[in-house]
């Protein structure tokens, strides 16, 4: 029976052939997908829908991006956002929620800290770092219909701790019925 198993696996193997490319430019991170495919048009259209939902979720959940909607929505305060942005905020609340606080997407002023400390590289003070912690309550984000609201003018937002495996989440069911592997970093 094992033998019948492993012949009708690669009887059905053989047909496809194996694709792989890189993409890069999304996430700080290079996307590496490999897969099996009938001919090359399936592997880009399986790469289309990986790109253009890379390329739509960087944008929008982009905090260090001018353009980015989440970015915008930091400097703002308040926005109307895209299903997309809005989505992955209640997901992050979401994550909040079940790590008992441990990945707060609220954290952006201290994370912001962090960000300047790696660009000149020295640590971030602590006493400064202690402050910032005050505008991390992730119940000062108020949502009503597709309007999001910090209502702490102090707060921020970063997507950085779950944007990866959100988007991969999104590309595993966007993906059904592919057989391939998609490393995001």
């Amino acid at each position: 029976l094992l033998l019948l198993f492993f012949i009708c696996l690669f009887l059905c193997s053989c047909s496809d052939k194996r694709y792989s490319t890189q993409i890069f430019g999304y996430f700080d991170t290079v996307v590496s997908v490999d897969g099996y495919f009938e001919n090359e048009k399936e592997f880009e259209k399986a790469c289309a829908i990986i790109e253009d939902t890379l390329s739509d979720y960087h944008n929008a959940l982009d905090i260090h991006s001018k353009n980015g909607e989440a970015a915008i929505l930091n400097l703002r305060k308040s926005l109307t956002v895209s299903t997309m942005l809005l989505d992955a905020i209640h997901f992050g609340i979401k994550v909040n929620e079940v790590t008992f606080g441990n990945c707060n997407i609220a954290m952006g002023a201290v994370l912001e800290e962090w960000h300047k400390a790696r660009e000149n590289g020295v640590l971030p003070d602590f006493e400064v770092l202690e402050d910032k912690v005050k505008y991390t309550n992730i119940e000062n984000i108020e949502i009503s219909g597709n309007t999001v609201t910090l209502l702490d003018e102090n707060m921020s937002l970063d997507f950085g701790a779950i944007a990866k495996g959100y988007v991969a989440d999104l590309l595993k069911e966007r993906l059904k019925g592919y057989n391939m592997i998609i490393n995001l970093g």
